[in-house]
């Protein structure tokens, strides 16, 4: 059995802002989790799961993913899984948990679900520092925190990634992405 797991991109604005975040954290501690071996975008995953192979998810989020819109992602916060994860907070609003719950309905009865994903026990970020000493971690929030400041961007795509090493199977485009920009 495999981990893979289903990730939410934002506008290109937010995620260079939020790039340049991982950036900051990686030169302020030397910790490169984020960038290394290949780069990680940033995003919100919105369901992981384990199955020996990827095949029935695509064709059911292919299926889902061309009825999907784009929606607003408010990220006001920084936030911490101490000592070892710092991330961007967003604000669980109606389509992160619509989407959760759909996706997670949709691939449940077909592959093996992760409990921590789940609607209402799933905590969405979008991490900026990981695999963190006690001492990167401090090194890191302090220097993120002198850079962060609060951002509104949009969900416009939705990814399917293999998750160690970190492989993008697939990417869909939500509808509506530039629209929901603009909005």
């Amino acid at each position: 059995m495999n981990d893979y797991a289903v990730l939410l991109y934002f506008d290109e604005q937010t995620q260079k802002s939020l790039s340049d975040l991982i950036n900051v954290a990686a030169d302020a501690c030397g910790n490169r989790n984020m960038l290394e071996p290949s780069i990680i975008p940033p995003h919100i995953t919105i369901c992981y799961f384990t199955a020996d192979n990827p095949d029935t998810a695509i064709i059911l989020i292919n299926e889902k993913a061309k009825k999907m819109d784009a929606g607003r992602i408010i990220l006001p916060a920084l936030g911490a899984f101490p000592p070892t994860v710092l991330y961007a907070a967003p604000i669980l609003n109606e389509f992160l948990l619509r989407l959760c719950s759909e996706l997670n309905a949709l691939l449940g009865s077909k592959v093996k679900l992760a409990d921590y994903y789940r609607p209402y026990n799933w905590m969405p970020h979008t991490t900026l520092a990981t695999n963190l000493t006690l001492q990167q971690f401090t090194q890191s929030f302090i220097s993120i925190s002198e850079k962060f400041k609060p951002m509104m961007g949009t969900a416009a795509a939705l990814s399917l990634a293999f998750c160690d090493p970190f492989t993008e199977l697939k990417t869909w485009e939500l509808a509506d992405a530039q629209k929901e920009l603009q909005a």
